[in-house]
């Protein structure tokens, strides 16, 4: 005999995982965000005497990061239509 929870304890539940899901995100959001304000402010401060170069090597670079996530995201729904 099996027992099937109320409806109710379901979507407590799901909420509940949402919630963490959502927390975990945002952590790893934030993780990243500060790797990358470290990595920035390292490659700034590396070409100190010289700031404007050190500005357009950090811009060149999340120009790069942005255009590799951009083409996953395409190639991924090109290769995996159903999944988009």
């Amino acid at each position: 005999m099996l027992i099937q929870p109320d409806k109710v304890d379901i979507e407590i539940i799901h909420k509940k995982l949402l919630t963490v899901i959502g927390s975990l995100q945002r952590m790893i959001q934030n993780i990243a965000i500060a790797n990358g304000t470290a990595i920035g402010s390292t490659l700034i401060n590396l070409t100190a005497p010289n700031l404007p170069p050190g500005i357009q090597v950090t811009w060149y670079l999340a120009l790069f990061v942005v255009a590799i996530i951009v083409i996953a995201g395409i190639s991924i729904n090109y290769l995996h239509p159903e999944k988009a």
